[in-house]
């Protein structure tokens, strides 16, 4: 209808241009960039149709298509698109002044349109994660949480008590036959090592987590900060315009008043309402003392941002003040200058369509963006009451299970060493109970294992499970080489899987991607790292190297680690088999 309205009078314009106008405009919602340029071509080629920039039919396929590219296509192709329109506008006449008249207004049209996308794709983004969050069965996500949870506390603290208290039982197994006083000790000192260990797990269960949200806080608003430069920029943009620009020569009293109008963008973002009476009150102002109204570019930029504050932000009351603004501005424009009436029609009128789609979208987002928040906020807080709960649980059964057996054969493992040369009997007696207890105490760690769902140890192929072990630290970024000789069994093979298990995860934890070179034979291990980035990617427990060596001398063997010319090394050695046999036997 535009374009058959302003070529009515015109052969053969007025049959071909609003046809393909129409279909070009249709396509743009389908294929924006391919269907733009379509538009460009036909643009193009309304001069040989005798149709000219001054004609009013150039402008609505080039807003359209401005806008429908800023909405459906990518950035670059959509840049190149506008520019494409605005060369072919200009092209009929081309001066400086419309040719930053195009930029403006066809840039602006396609900002518009790109900003309004962004934040549909955003609130779509948004909505599609608060659907996934309401879709998410909250019990079944809480229980495989509380599953993992239990199943990783579980295991690592009833495995760490579990090994002191076979330790001590083996130990007190050896030492009935010699009385043997470094055993004896060495009975006490893994009790008191587990019982530390005990209450530091137990204390780390039993801290409450930190449920609180820490939230930034929120900055206070200064919209004069971006408001004041950018009235400035108006005022001074009009200055311009009429010092430099040819062909501009308006009165001095409508100069003034196109200064002085910017001034509403002072307190835009302030109080709306007031802005907009500031720029009535400037235009009632002017046209009392007989000013023009300066349709240029700063003139402009204050009815776009006003417009597009309006149609975001506004309030009915800011409406309606704009609404009357808009008349009174096109009412002053019509007795001045009445050819640009529907130029400044459209800029007025443009951004407060755009402004209040772009309000919608925004909506839609913030209501989709506070609702995944608090889906999540909810989600969080129940796994972290369930996980705290169900810490507390494991915390007092362990407590329950093992703290009175570790503190019986602490107790008596003190009677033996107190009693072994004046009364060996008694001390023999004393060990039988230690044996007693731990045997007790291991039962019912199994039961308490059962209970959690962990799968009770199965004896340790150590070649297979270092294999593996090796295997999942690779995939983590070390450069391992292994060179495997003779592998010990038994006790001393757990110890070995270990040792090496320590080395390897503090190579991962503080000299990420190094090379690492693992070498056993029998009980001698040694494992050493060339230093890597010397990273520290992860805070330790401080714990790990020296319940390593506690668990290498109760089995009579000896740790070094530290520095060496060729990186960080960790040498162990372990008594063999039929050594350890011995040894307990003496």
């Amino acid at each position: 209808m535009w374009t058959g309205w302003w070529t009515r009078d015109l052969v053969p314009a007025r049959y071909v241009i609003p046809a393909l106008t129409l279909l070009g405009v249709v396509l743009l919602a389908r294929w924006p960039v391919r269907a733009g340029f379509a538009l460009v071509a036909l643009l193009a080629a309304y001069p040989l149709m005798d149709v000219h920039v001054d004609n009013g039919s150039f402008l609505m396929p080039t807003l359209v298509a401005s806008y429908m590219v800023g909405r459906s296509a990518p950035v670059w192709p959509g840049l190149a698109v506008v520019g494409s329109l605005n060369a072919v506008v200009t092209f009929d006449d081309p001066t400086v002044a419309n040719a930053i008249f195009g930029v403006f207004l066809l840039g602006g049209t396609w900002l518009a349109g790109m900003l309004i996308q962004r934040r549909a794709e955003a609130g779509r983004v948004a909505g599609h994660e608060q659907a996934r969050l309401k879709a998410e069965d909250q019990d079944a996500i809480v229980s495989r949480v509380i599953s993992e949870e239990r199943g990783r506390l579980a295991a690592d603290t009833v495995g760490v008590v579990r090994e002191a208290v076979i330790q001590m039982r083996e130990s007190a197994a050896a030492a009935r036959v010699s009385l043997d006083p470094a055993r004896l000790r060495a009975i006490t000192e893994r009790g008191e090592s587990a019982v530390a260990d005990l209450r530091r797990l137990i204390g780390l269960m039993r801290t409450e987590p930190d449920t609180q949200v820490m939230h930034s806080p929120v900055p206070q608003r200064r919209p004069w900060v971006f408001d004041i430069p950018t009235a400035l920029a108006a005022s001074i943009i009009t200055i311009v315009e009429v010092s430099l620009l040819p062909g501009i020569e308006p009165d001095r009293a409508s100069v003034a008043f196109a200064v002085l109008l910017p001034a509403a963008l002072a307190v835009r973002r302030t109080d709306l309402r007031v802005a907009v009476l500031i720029a009535i009150g400037v235009q009632v102002a002017g046209a009392g003392l007989g000013a023009e109204v300066l349709s240029g570019f700063g003139t402009a930029l204050v009815w776009v941002l006003l417009g597009w504050s309006v149609g975001a932000h506004g309030t009915r009351i800011a409406w309606l003040l704009f609404t009357a603004y808009c008349g009174l501005v096109l009412l002053l424009v019509q007795r001045a200058d009445p050819g640009n009436l529907l130029f400044v029609a459209l800029i007025m009128t443009v951004p407060l369509a755009s402004g209040r789609a772009w309000s919608e979208r925004d909506r839609q987002f913030e209501h989709a963006h506070a609702e995944t928040l608090a889906l999540m906020t909810r989600r969080d807080e129940a796994i972290t009451r369930a996980v705290a709960e169900e810490r507390l649980r494991i915390a007092r059964e362990l407590h329950d299970v093992t703290s009175h057996a570790i503190g019986v054969m602490v107790l008596h493992a003190g009677a033996a060493y107190a009693h072994r040369e004046v009364d060996p009997d008694r001390a023999r007696g004393a060990l039988e109970i230690v044996q007693a207890a731990g045997q007790q105490a291991e039962a019912e760690l199994e039961a308490l294992r059962d209970a959690l769902g962990v799968p009770a140890q199965q004896e340790l192929v150590l070649e297979r499970s270092l294999h593996a072990l090796v295997d999942r630290m690779r995939a983590g970024g070390l450069d391992i080489t292994v060179d495997l000789g003779d592998l010990p069994s038994g006790q001393v093979g757990k110890t070995v899987y270990r040792v090496i298990q320590e080395a390897l995860t503090n190579a991962a934890r503080h000299a990420p991607g190094s090379r690492v070179t693992i070498n056993v034979d029998k009980g001698a291990v040694e494992v050493v790292n060339d230093g890597g980035r010397l990273t520290r990617t992860s805070p330790g427990s401080g714990f790990g190297l020296i319940g390593l060596g506690e668990r290498v001398r109760g089995l009579g063997g000896t740790l070094v680690a530290g520095p060496r010319p060729e990186g960080f090394a960790l040498r162990v050695t372990l008594p063999e088999g039929d050594q350890l046999e011995n040894q307990a036997t003496r």
